[in-house]
């Protein structure tokens, strides 16, 4: 998924591709601070667009509009859970595949250690929408 937000009809931020190939910047939480010059004394408008594959569903997620002070913990939570959490599980495939692959180097004839191994290290299907930074 991808998208664009707005406010008051201004552009305030926009993914790099709203059409196929999309962005896929689905897992990554975003803050903002709206501008003050952009906001107005009576009715303001937050417009977001959301921009999705045929065959998914395109899901907004959470909004939280608070001052920045308030909204920071929150978003420092989501980036944990949506970014770091992603990376250590990451990791640990990684480590774990390099000690079976050890432990198949040492006993050649259980074959089963190469097998986990290579159902471990397997990246194909499972890292296709993580973005690294």
């Amino acid at each position: 998924m991808a998208g664009k937000v707005y406010l008051n009809n201004d552009l305030l931020w926009q993914d790099q591709s709203l059409i196929e190939p999309l962005s896929r910047s689905w897992n990554v939480p975003r803050i903002w601070s709206l501008p003050r010059s952009e906001i107005q004394q009576k009715n303001n408008t937050l417009w977001i667009y959301v921009a999705s594959s045929p065959i998914q569903e395109a899901n907004l997620g959470r909004i939280h509009l608070d001052t920045y002070n308030q909204v920071l913990p929150l978003f420092n939570k989501y980036q944990f859970n949506q970014r770091t959490l992603i990376t250590i599980g990451f990791l640990i495939n990684i480590i774990v595949g390099i000690f079976y692959i050890m432990v198949w180097i040492i006993y050649r004839k259980e074959s089963a250690y190469l097998w986990i191994s290579i159902s471990v290290l397997d990246f194909r299907h499972k890292s296709k929408n993580v973005q690294f930074i």
